[in-house]
């Protein structure tokens, strides 16, 4: 639910497009995170080939390649 994220971001000080929500749901957690504005990077541990995305959210498989996607 949206409200989560706005939560998250006023707790933290900072605007939505400067946040960046990594999640293992693109439904649950990275969409709401678009929703409102915020980064979504989603994390897929465990399939071989790409997880249902959009093709503009980054995909990583570990939290190691997050240093890169960040940059």
């Amino acid at each position: 639910h949206p409200s989560i994220f706005r939560k998250a971001i006023e707790q933290m000080a900072v605007p939505a497009h400067a946040a960046t929500m990594v999640g293992d749901s693109f439904a649950h957690d990275v969409q709401g995170a678009l929703d409102v504005g915020m980064r979504g990077v989603l994390l897929s541990r465990g399939s071989a080939s790409r997880p249902l995305s959009r093709p503009d959210v980054p995909v990583i498989r570990t939290l190691h390649e997050l240093v890169d996607v960040l940059r």
